[in-house]
């Protein structure tokens, strides 16, 4: 006798109540909110403060091998894991989930040491850091950014008021790269951005965003030919960009 049968009404009937577990499942963790920074009139011109940008001084470079590998892995372990699940018969909406689970984390682990392999060598890593400190030294990308934004900021509002009517605080961070295990570079540029009007409710927080910049990645030898100017290209183009979206959703309608 079978312990459970799919083909069964009672088989057909828990498979049915199981899918949904099974599609939530593999959704879990995707969904996510994206805060809007205060739309500020016309008549609210907003004074704008660029602190020291909050690095730590060292260059992180992610292997994306390492999450993609891990990610596939635990797509196929939630599968794997539910349908194992549905040997449970008439229990399987309670053993669906915990079977998921437990795939899950057996093909996060898998796939983990898949993507490992894919990482740069730490001679390619410390090529790679030389050659974009060196961009950096020739890119105040902290001036760039306050340059581009005030620039941008004059075509909406005059000069702010005193004193000002609102305020926004723009901080670059760090600046990191990321690799595939075909050692394509990806540049992460993020600048975080928080604004406030002046006479805001008692007790209320600022509103926080942060924006990041991920242009295209490019080849490892793309990234470390000293006689392109790829990566000052790259570097301003994303301060560019960041720019132009703080200021647009500030002064949005």
């Amino acid at each position: 006798m079978k312990l459970f049968d799919p083909d069964s009404a009672l088989g057909m009937a828990t498979c049915r109540r199981a899918a949904p577990l099974v599609a939530v499942l593999m959704l879990a963790g995707g969904c996510s909110t994206t805060p809007m920074l205060p739309a500020l009139r016309a008549d609210e011109p907003p004074r704008f403060d660029f602190p020291e940008p909050t690095t730590t001084g060292a260059l992180t470079i992610a292997n994306l091998s390492v999450g993609e590998g891990a990610r596939t892995g635990s797509q196929i372990g939630v599968v794997s894991g539910a349908l194992w699940g549905l040997a449970c018969g008439p229990l399987a909406v309670l053993c669906v989930p915990v079977a998921a689970a437990l795939g899950a984390g057996a093909g996060a682990g898998a796939g983990g040491i898949v993507g490992i392999a894919g990482a740069l060598t730490p001679e390619q890593s410390e090529q790679l850091r030389v050659r974009l400190a060196g961009a950096r030294r020739s890119h105040d990308l902290a001036a760039e950014l306050r340059e581009q934004i005030t620039r941008r900021a004059r075509s909406h509002w005059d000069t702010p008021a005193s004193p000002p009517k609102a305020s926004v605080t723009v901080r670059l961070k760090d600046v990191a790269l990321t690799s595939t295990r075909d050692e394509q570079i990806g540049l992460v540029l993020e600048v975080s951005v928080s604004a406030q009007r002046e006479r805001a409710a008692p007790g209320s927080s600022a509103q926080e965003k942060l924006f990041i910049c991920r242009p295209s990645p490019a080849g490892l030898a793309v990234w470390l030919d000293a006689r392109s100017d790829y990566v000052d290209v790259t570097l301003s183009g994303c301060v560019a960009q960041i720019a132009a979206q703080v200021v647009a959703e500030l002064a949005r309608p």
